[in-house]
């Protein structure tokens, strides 16, 4: 397998996509070579990978948040403390007249303090799972809470981000909204009769539905339910095992430490 191979295994596996930046570090660190050479396991190599991410991420925002004055030393987490997500988001980045309007309010934050405060972060965010464990569809959530006063567009570049990471539905084609419509009209049917009827007698119950816009056969129906059926359920990198088993292995605490963080 090559390194391209490996890294896209990778991200699949982990839930994650790895930017070529920590890709550089993990291959600086042997984790590509050892495994190429036997020394480890696919396992070892995905849970050694795992945690190296996480450190690099941790570093990530650590810089980032002592550069705009917000690393409080006393404050900082132990190891053991940090968040129980799996893998931390990499950090908002804002730009650089946000960073030095966020930079000065720290500075007067902790003149208003006595130096006790450097107040908060302009942005906080988290990922976390949800879904999955009751049979319905998984998926990634990226909460945000943002100070008003921070530009529109650099909270939606934030989540654009997250997005170009974790999603794997920007290069889908666009499917309309009329096949949407047909595929929740089948699947209404089929909750409520118990079975999923014949397309002929879907197709006349479409039809006869008050301002729907008529098919002429059952069969342009039928091809219009397998379109919006197969455009319906996000894709995620991730798989929708994946994503549930981080549900099951702790996505509510992950909010919990998120929510505490923004109440601060």
């Amino acid at each position: 397998m090559n390194e391209l191979a490996i890294k896209g295994r990778l991200e699949r596996e982990l839930g994650t996509r790895i930017t070529w930046a920590e890709w550089v570090d993990l291959k600086e660190q042997h984790f590509i070579r050892d495994y190429h050479m036997g020394v480890d396991s696919w396992p070892a190599l995905c849970g050694g990978v795992e945690e190296a991410i996480k450190r690099l991420r941790r570093h990530v925002e650590r810089t980032h948040r002592e550069q705009a004055g917000e690393l409080d030393v006393e404050t900082e987490p132990e190891p053991e403390e940090e968040s129980p997500a799996d893998i931390p988001p990499a950090p908002a980045t804002l730009s650089d007249r946000t960073h030095a309007r966020a930079r000065a309010l720290s500075s007067l934050n902790l003149l208003r303090t006595g130096g006790r405060s450097y107040g908060r972060a302009a942005i906080h965010s988290t990922l976390l799972p949800r879904g999955g464990l009751d049979g319905t569809i998984a998926h990634w959530v990226y909460v945000v809470a943002a100070e008003l006063w921070v530009p529109a567009e650099e909270v939606a570049n934030s989540y654009r981000g997250m997005q170009k990471t974790m999603s794997a539905e920007l290069n889908r084609p666009k499917t309309s909204e009329r096949a949407f419509e047909v595929a929740a009209f089948v699947w209404d049917n089929e909750t409520v009769h118990g079975e999923r009827p014949p397309w002929s007698v879907l197709c006349k119950r479409w039809n006869d539905w008050p301002l729907t816009k008529p098919f002429k056969h059952w069969q342009s129906f039928q091809k219009a339910f397998s379109r919006g059926a197969r455009a319906t359920p996000p894709r995620y990198i991730a798989s929708n095992e994946q994503i549930t088993n981080r549900v099951r292995s702790g996505g509510q605490e992950i909010l919990n430490h998120w929510a505490s963080k923004v109440r601060e």
